[in-house]
């Protein structure tokens, strides 16, 4: 994430979203989907990257994955916030940011452990499973963090494999693109 953020994340629980906002919408790495709750202070409940299609076939795409993700919801398109949260994830300046989420105990804690990891720096797999007290639950840790459904926010793109090998859901390219620019801008202090 961009600029000094915190995050305050919260978890669904038992109760899921009635309604969702959404919007497609562009970012310096590329257009991202972006799902929110408007009646939850604009709370970000999922963040990814679009591909590369057309727009109204992405958006069409993703409003089919907001639906089958969360079946029971209300799908509203909402541009206009969108934009305005999109500004304020991608904005060098400090401010706070809430996130809802929906998994399970290990995975909030796998992404509560994520927010942790400062801008500019990267941890592995096995340095997060030994955060959260399960140090043999390395391949779990993975899968966690892989099923982060709000990039960037919950930067999941700093955690790398012990051995180097760089995956990320965004693409490979992306990843690298992210944490050299967090890397440039912690160096230069901006």
């Amino acid at each position: 994430m961009l600029g000094t953020k915190q995050v305050i994340l919260k978890s669904f629980g038992n109760k899921k979203p009635v309604r969702i906002s959404y919007g497609l919408v562009g970012s310096q790495f590329g257009d991202i989907v972006l799902g929110f709750l408007k009646h939850a202070n604009d709370a970000i409940c999922y963040l990814h990257f679009a591909e590369n299609e057309d727009k109204e076939n992405r958006t069409n795409n993703y409003e089919s994955l907001l639906q089958k993700r969360w079946p029971n919801a209300l799908l509203l398109e909402d541009l206009n916030q969108a934009r305005i949260l999109a500004d304020r994830i991608f904005s060098k300046e400090d401010m706070i940011l809430n996130v809802m989420v929906s998994g399970t105990p290990f995975q909030e804690a796998v992404w509560n452990e994520l927010l942790k990891i400062p801008s500019g720096q990267t941890c592995t797999y096995g340095d997060i499973a030994d955060r959260i007290g399960k140090p043999n639950a390395v391949r779990a840790v993975g899968t966690a963090v892989g099923s982060n459904e709000i990039s960037i926010v919950i930067p999941c793109h700093r955690v790398v494999s012990k051995n180097g090998d760089i995956k990320y859901g965004g693409g490979r390219t992306r990843k690298i693109n992210l944490l050299k620019y967090e890397k440039e801008k912690s160096l230069s202090g901006n």
